[in-house]
C-alpha cells in the first residue's frame, strides 16, 4: 500500500472496513495486512472521525467506534492537542445525531476512554456540563445518551465520579423512575 494522504484515508479505511465484513477468508487477511498498515498513519483518528460522520453504514460506523477507542486508549497523548479538543466537543453531538443505539453505545465508550484521560487531571471542564445537560433533557434519545455514557465513564474513570455522587444519586433517583425509555432505567443501574 502507498503512502496514503489524509483525503483519501477515510474512503481506504471505509473499503477496508468493508472487506473486513466480507465473508471471504483471502480478503479479510489482505484487510487486515491493510488495517494494520493504516493503523500506524499518523491521522487514523482523525479519519475515523469522518467515517463515522460519513458511513451510511451501521456497522462501519460501529467499526469505526471500536477502533477509534482502541487507538486513543493506547494513543490519546500523542494526538495534536487541537484534535482533542475538537473531539472533546463533538463526541456528544456525535452521538446525538446518531441513529443507532449499537453506534451511540460504541461512540460512548470513546467518551469513556477520552474521559479516563482527561478527567483526572481536569482537562475536560464540559464533561460534566454535558453530561447533566444528557441527564437532565426533557428529549428521552438525549437522556438515553447520558445514561450510557454515565454507564461507561463509571466503568473507566469511576474515581473521577466519586466528588459527584451526591448529585449523581439525586439524579438516579429521576432516571430510575423513567417510563418513556426502557434505556434509561438500565443503563442507569448498570
Amino acid at each position: 500500500m502507498s503512502q496514503i494522504t489524509y483525503e483519501e484515508l477515510p474512503g481506504r479505511l471505509m473499503i477496508v472496513m468493508q472487506n473486513l465484513l466480507t465473508p471471504d477468508n483471502s480478503i479479510i487477511q489482505q484487510a487486515t495486512q491493510d488495517l494494520r498498515l493504516l493503523f500506524k498513519h499518523k491521522a487514523l483518528v482523525m479519519a475515523l472521525a469522518t467515517v463515522i460522520s460519513a458511513s451510511s453504514e451501521i456497522q462501519i460506523r460501529q467499526f469505526a467506534a471500536v477502533l477509534m477507542r482502541r487507538k486513543i486508549t493506547k494513543q490519546w497523548k500523542n494526538l495534536p492537542s487541537d484534535f482533542q479538543a475538537s473531539l472533546k466537543t463533538a463526541i456528544f453531538r456525535m452521538m446525538e445525531e446518531e441513529p443507532e443505539h449499537i453506534v451511540r453505545v460504541a461512540l460512548a465508550q470513546v467518551c469513556a476512554a477520552i474521559a479516563k484521560r482527561e478527567l483526572p487531571y481536569n482537562r475536560w471542564e464540559q464533561f460534566y456540563q454535558h453530561l447533566n445537560v444528557c441527564l437532565k433533557s426533557g428529549n428521552v434519545k438525549v437522556r438515553e445518551i447520558g445514561t450510557i455514557v454515565l454507564s461507561s465513564v463509571s466503568v473507566s474513570a469511576a474515581e473521577c465520579m466519586k466528588p459527584h455522587f451526591k448529585v449523581l444519586f439525586n439524579i438516579f433517583s429521576v432516571l430510575l423512575e423513567d417510563t418513556e425509555s426502557k434505556i434509561v432505567p438500565y443503563y442507569t443501574i448498570k
